[in-house]
């Protein structure tokens, strides 16, 4: 698996949110979401 870093180096959050959509692998998603959400200044997440 490719290291993908939480800045927009490796793209803008609409660009991982595309990516998100079309993505089919749900630990991927998962994984994506949380690094848009970094990209958006979304540091704390409730579960």
């Amino acid at each position: 698996m490719n290291i993908i870093l939480p800045n927009e180096v490796h793209g803008k959050a609409e660009e991982i949110t595309q990516w998100i959509k079309k993505e089919k692998n749900v630990k991927l998603v998962n994984r994506l979401n949380a690094i848009r959400l970094l990209i958006m200044g979304i540091k704390q997440f409730v579960q």
